[in-house]
């Protein structure tokens, strides 16, 4: 378990899309804003469909998470994850015990 007393896995693998999505957790969405309820998993509800997503406080409870990024298009909002936390980027709010992020050259412009 974590210290905040969530299960907490190895290794988990996300990838992060141009808007700084991970793990289906958008930018500004209310599962976004679950950051720091201790809440495990929420259900997302969207026009037509049910779905579920890891919540973010169990992505952080992770002893190691590797966020993969790819493409120009994504330089900027890796930029942005790197700087400050924000709801607008899901990707930024990432805080493990160890985050280890995977780019290639398009992607890692802006670093």
């Amino acid at each position: 378990d974590s210290e905040e007393g969530l299960p907490a896995l190895d290794l988990l693998l996300l990838d992060m899309a141009a808007d700084g999505t991970v793990g289906r957790l958008r930018p500004d969405s209310s599962e976004v804003k679950e950051l720091g309820s201790g809440k495990l998993i929420l259900p997302i509800e969207e026009a037509g469909a049910e779905a579920a997503v890891a919540a973010p406080d169990f992505m952080n409870a992770a002893r190691c998470v590797v966020l993969v990024a790819t493409g120009a298009a994504s330089a900027a909002t890796v930029a942005t994850a790197l700087a400050e936390p924000s709801p607008s980027c899901p990707a930024s709010l990432l805080r493990p015990q160890r985050l280890t992020w995977l780019l290639d050259a398009e992607s890692a412009a802006s670093v």
